[in-house]
Formats: structure tokens, sequence, C-alpha cells
């Protein structure tokens, strides 16, 4: 994989997404399907439950921090507030990260 210097913020956001996603579903003893933007994390079509959420979460934040050198808190009022969850899908919670991170 190419350094995480060479990647655009958003392009490592969208790695991390992946990895901790493939991580959870991992746990879970379920092989990934290709994994989109569309790709449900909670709710709906999921097989995430609440636990594997949290979990989900704070592995993103964990490898946010160890690859990005980057504290966030994704699990917020903010984003617990929102009228759409970020986490709904893959590409709503890598646009939700992105922007807390300050990204476009």
């Amino acid at each position: 994989m190419a350094s995480q210097a060479l990647l655009t913020q958003e392009q490592a956001i969208w790695s991390i997404v992946d990895d901790a996603y493939r991580a959870i579903i991992g746990d879970l003893e379920r092989r990934p399907a290709p994994i989109t933007a569309e790709t449900p994390i909670y709710g709906g079509a999921s097989d995430i439950d609440s636990l594997s959420l949290v979990l989900l979460v704070s592995t993103i934040e964990e490898l946010i921090m160890e690859r990005l050198g980057i504290s966030v808190l994704l699990a917020s009022e903010r984003a617990m507030s929102m009228r759409h969850s970020p986490y709904r899908t893959v590409g709503s919670l890598a646009a939700f990260i992105n922007t807390e991170l300050g990204g476009a």
C-alpha cells in the first residue's frame, strides 16, 4: 500500500474506514462484499449491530490517530444529532470524518 504521506486526506480516510469495516465484518465471521460508498454500515440492510458499530467507530478513531496523528471523536453529540446519520453508509461516514478533520 502507498505511504500515508502520499495519500490525500480523503484517500487516507477511505483506507481507514475500509480497513476498519473489513476488520469488524471479519470479527463477525462474514466475508465482506466489495466495499463501495453505498455499503450500509448501520440500519437497513446492514449486518452490523449497535455493539459492532461502537467497535467500528472506536477502531476508526484509533486508526486515524495511528496513521494520521490526529485525535478525533466520531461519536459526538453533533454526529448523533444530525438529521441524516453519518453511520448509514461507508460513504457517509468517510464524508463525515473528512469534514470533522477539516476537509472539503
